[in-house]
């Protein structure tokens, strides 16, 4: 009896000293956790600048407005005298504007992806381009609401689209195409073209007038792009009209968004009251026809 008694006691120690050296393992294990995680919460926070926001703007005085190197006919463009005109331009001073600050314009470089990479990095507070919103850039930026929508349009080859369609209708051809797509590279359509349109073959060209060049050269089947840059193809060239036509597509809308920084919470707020409050004015200056009035200048 005294023996078993011993026996339990014995088994008991044990049973102690291993849960002891496992609470230990789990401590030990917890802390090293926890120093990680903050190790990675740390890198995340550096890398996107999080003390950047509003407040930090304001005690700065300026807003930091990214444009591309290039115009953007029907949007903004550069004048000899180095000043800007445009519905986006004045989209940035009325920003500015309601935010008491002075208007600071950024060199955004020279690609839709530079600029969206200037406002990631935090050299721009803002970024407005005819930026798309894209889901491989909500990750590094942030979007306000929409300040104009346009819908996703082509101009195509009339020749090819009807060896396409082998006696069908153009509508079969373009919900299964599997022709030769033009998109500016390195642009929101690049995206577009390879979500909407899988069994096409994606041509990247430098440039929209590359991409019209391409087009007559018929080393491409279509140009695609919004319906702004479409009607204003065949309204710069009009003999094009006869080889060429034109569709729109009814269900793609392509949202144009400001660009702004990551942990501007605060400021994309602001951005978005403004669109808000301004929705009537905005709309009517980013219509198509607008936008094409506006273009011809």
């Amino acid at each position: 009896m005294q023996a078993t008694h011993i026996q339990r006691e014995k088994c008991i120690r044990m049973m102690l000293t291993k849960l002891a050296r496992c609470v230990a393992v789990l401590v030990v294990a917890l802390v090293f956790n926890v120093f990680a995680a903050a190790s990675v919460f740390s890198g995340e926070i550096k890398s996107y600048g999080a003390t950047r926001d509003l407040k930090d703007i304001m005690a700065d005085g300026r807003l930091r407005v990214a444009f591309a190197n290039f115009d953007i006919p029907g949007f903004r463009k550069k004048l000899p005298s180095g000043q800007y005109e445009g519905p986006e331009y004045e989209l940035a001073v009325d920003i500015a504007k309601s935010l008491n600050l002075e208007l600071v314009i950024v060199n955004g470089g020279d690609t839709f992806n530079s600029l969206a990479q200037t406002v990631a990095d935090l050299k721009a507070d803002l970024g407005i381009n005819r930026m798309s919103a894209s889901v491989d850039r909500a990750h590094f930026v942030r979007f306000s609401q929409p300040y104009a929508k346009l819908r996703h349009a082509m101009v195509y080859n009339r020749k090819s689209l009807a060896q396409l369609a082998r006696d069908g209708n153009l509508e079969d051809v373009f919900r299964q195409f599997t022709g030769r797509i033009g998109v500016i590279a390195a642009s929101s359509y690049a995206g577009f073209a390879r979500e909407n349109f899988p069994h096409a073959t994606i041509v990247q060209v430098k440039t929209w007038d590359a991409g019209i060049q391409a087009l007559r050269d018929g080393t491409i089947d279509t140009l695609y792009r919004d319906e702004f840059e479409v009607r204003r193809v065949l309204e710069r060239y009009p003999d094009m009209g006869v080889p060429f036509g034109s569709a729109i597509f009814t269900d793609k809308m392509d949202v144009k968004v400001v660009y702004i920084c990551n942990p501007c919470a605060n400021l994309q707020q602001m951005v978005n009251l403004y669109i808000e409050s301004h929705s009537h004015s905005l709309t009517q200056a980013m219509s198509v026809d607008s936008l094409l009035r506006s273009a011809r200048k």
